[in-house]
């Protein structure tokens, strides 16, 4: 439900810090991002989501989250079980009349300082 890749084009340090270790690059924000990156969004994410007052197991108190990984980034989609999550999400349906993003707001609140992590990251590979 949401996506991270990595965008050089906003990020001059980022860039440079590719540069620098441009045979391990790709490896270290790879494992950065599925050690570090994906996981700190799941919480972000989790965070944020609502709790219902109906009686059951919610998605903020449960492993309701996964990731897939790709090349230079991530993508941070519901378990099968809780695909639910689409409606208060997006604002679907007549019980959720507003649309909270919380997967995008998680995204958003961990997108810095990830980037600043994957810099320093990155130019800590440089100097090994």
């Amino acid at each position: 439900m949401v996506k991270f890749n990595i965008e050089f084009e906003d990020n001059e340090e980022l860039l440079e810090a590719f540069k620098q270790v441009p045979n391990k690059a790709e490896k270290v924000t790879n494992d950065f991002l599925e050690s570090k990156g994906a996981p700190e969004t799941m919480r972000a994410i989790i965070g944020l989501m609502p709790i219902s007052r109906v009686n059951k197991q919610h998605a903020k108190e449960s492993s309701s989250l996964q990731k897939k990984m790709e090349n230079l980034g991530f993508e941070i989609l519901p378990k099968k079980k809780f695909n639910y999550l689409v409606f208060p999400n997006d604002g679907i349906g007549n019980k959720n009349l507003k649309e909270q993003m919380f997967f995008q707001l998680g995204l958003k609140q961990v997108e810095g300082p990830l980037i600043k992590q994957l810099t320093d990251a990155l130019l800590k590979a440089a100097e090994l």
